[in-house]
């Protein structure tokens, strides 16, 4: 498209040489060739400014209409729509009868918000999940799954409910569609429209999506009791000592009273940390004796290094590590796929992610894809991993990943696979022409990427820029320029300046890493009428690319364009002819 309008913009600089040059044949005939020549080239000269400009500018998909909210079936219309990673049931799962009656009480005719808390590990997410899997078997024609880690993944699991609803507009950027998403919640969800939001790290992260009126049941899973004052709250415990004895012999197979009882009191009945005990003891056919002594005997101090904020059980990471330890040993593949995912989003990460994996780094070997799928197939068995309804993504439980991470730190390996997983996703990134297309594969990528650099915290306070830190900044500076062109640039304008306040403070004012994620704040400053900074940033890009790449360089000569765009959009002189002469020289 962009070399068409470059085409027509070179026609119409043509056209108008000779039409001027005909207009003073005709109306002066007896004009000498000079001056006939320079009025010819002034106009030319005059058109050539704004028709660069319009056919450098960057083009957005056309406006398009919105579709209707969700209709009955009959209407033409997906009677069910299902959105997030809503997690598998797994195996030997206990009903919670109690909790679960609980989960689905509610009042009538208004919005019904339910805290789940609990300590992780006990059991709150899959609570949730069972209450979704429920709501969509039973063909509730609304059940969304949004991760509340932190408010960009909120604001993005609403985009995403909005856009599969029909609410967004393709200009649309993610705040406007998450707040028509919430419009929608509080007027038109029926009482069978059901939204999670899980592990809600603080009430303000959920609060601005949450709906003030309307049917919709909204549940919260959380280990931050503040979230209790936003609805009614249902605190999830570890299991009963019978649930965790009626759990273990229906996973294991084993009729050990007595050994079921002290293996749960070892873990404190945590649900995880039995799923990971029991699939030991179910995939190696040894007794509650042996995994008891393997639990105890782990060498914690050894293998973890016991981060500062919330301590976990230590029997529970012993479990973690037994079970780890129980895959490795039937498939070597186990670890390092294990130690990968730990790294990535709990949320969720796609299958075709961890296919990158094969050939990436010398630890996999010749590894393949369906060996990929057996590992993850494994890892899933021993409790480690579980999937979502779909199959394609792998999710990984918050305290397994916390214990795995720690394992890794104590090895002095973690940033060794942060790096792994950085390159993984730079790997994924999609052309700037596919991006609009692949919104969903982006806004993944970028979620991925702001999981590692949360990773890098300790060493970034330090002032340290190891080569794992700067692959995972310069993705981050990346993720600037992909949200603008996914038509996201409110987003863009509220994260772009701590992006490139990172970059300058670690890498400097001059490092083309830097610029380039000034480049896509820039242009949401734009996009957004404020000329004045996007003028600021780019005279400082331009700047850069003249001094490094020189005046006749391609990119020099697009971001002169880009910003002398800047400037007839803010009304202001800079497409004087006198102030673009050197531009206009140099783009003929």
């Amino acid at each position: 498209m962009r070399i068409i309008r470059w085409i027509v913009a070179s026609a119409v600089v043509v056209a108008s040489f000779f039409a001027t040059w005909g207009l003073c044949r005709m109306v002066s005939p007896g004009l000498r060739l000079e001056v006939v020549l320079s009025l010819a080239g002034l106009a030319s000269a005059v058109v050539c400014v704004p028709m660069g400009v319009w056919a450098s500018h960057e083009e957005l998909p056309p406006r398009g209409g919105q579709r209707a909210a969700l209709q009955e079936p009959g209407s033409g219309m997906r009677a069910q729509v299902v959105v997030g990673e809503i997690p598998r049931q797994p195996p030997a799962f206990q009903p919670r009868a109690v909790l679960r009656a609980q989960l689905r009480a509610g009042a009538h005719g208004i919005a019904v918000v339910t805290a789940v808390t609990g300590s992780r590990g006990t059991g709150k997410t899959q609570l949730a999940a069972t209450f979704a899997r429920s709501c969509i078997a039973a063909g509730w024609p609304v059940v969304g799954w949004i991760v509340a880690d932190d408010a960009a993944q909120a604001l993005s699991g609403m985009d995403r409910l909005a856009r599969a609803l029909g609410l967004a507009g393709q200009r649309d950027d993610s705040a406007t569609a998450a707040r028509k998403a919430r419009q929608w919640l509080e007027t038109q969800a029926s009482a069978r429209s059901l939204v999670v939001f899980d592990n809600a790290s603080d009430a303000a992260v959920v609060r601005p999506w949450l709906p003030a009126a309307g049917q919709a049941r909204i549940i919260i899973t959380t280990t931050n009791r503040a979230c209790e004052d936003l609805g009614t709250a249902i605190q999830v415990d570890a299991f009963t000592r019978a649930e965790a004895v009626a759990f273990l012999h229906e996973r294991t197979g084993l009729a050990d009273d007595t050994g079921a009882q002290a293996l749960a009191a070892e873990v404190g009945c945590l649900p995880l940390a039995l799923g990971q005990a029991a699939a030991v003891l179910r995939t190696q056919h040894i007794t509650y004796e042996t995994v008891l002594e393997r639990i105890q005997t782990m060498p914690l101090d050894r293998l973890l290094i016991r981060n500062s904020g919330d301590p976990y059980p230590q029997g529970a990471a012993q479990a973690v590590l037994l079970a780890v330890q129980s895959a490795q040993d039937a498939d070597p593949l186990a670890r390092p796929l294990a130690s990968l995912i730990s790294v990535l989003s709990p949320a969720g990460t796609r299958r075709d992610l961890l296919y990158g994996y094969v050939g990436l780094d010398e630890l996999s070997g010749e590894v393949t894809s369906a060996d990929v799928d057996m590992t993850i197939g494994r890892l899933a068995e021993a409790s480690l991993l579980t999937f979502s309804l779909d199959g394609n993504a792998v999710l990984m439980h918050r305290f397994t990943q916390r214990v795995l991470r720690d394992r890794e730190q104590h090895a002095a390996t973690l940033q060794e696979w942060m790096l792994i997983a950085a390159r993984l996703i730079e790997a994924r990134l999609p052309d700037r022409e596919a991006r609009w297309g692949k919104r969903v594969v982006c806004k993944h990528l970028i979620m991925q990427t702001d999981v590692l650099w949360s990773l890098t915290a300790p060493e970034v306070s330090r002032g340290v820029v190891s080569n794992t830190t700067r692959e995972i900044l310069r993705l981050r500076g990346w993720s600037n320029h992909c949200l603008w062109s996914i038509g996201d640039t409110n987003d863009v304008v509220e994260r772009g300046p701590n992006v490139v306040a990172d970059h300058e403070r670690l890498l400097g004012d001059d490092c083309e890493d830097t610029i380039k994620a000034l480049y896509g704040l820039a242009l949401a400053y734009g996009d957004l009428g404020r000329h004045d900074e996007a003028i600021q940033l780019n005279q400082r890009i331009v700047n850069w690319y003249v001094a490094n790449r020189g005046m006749d360089d391609p990119s020099t000569l697009n971001l002169r364009n880009t910003l002398a765009n800047n400037y007839t959009e803010s009304g202001r002189d800079f497409a004087v002819p006198a102030r673009l002469a050197s531009t206009i020289q140099r783009r003929r």
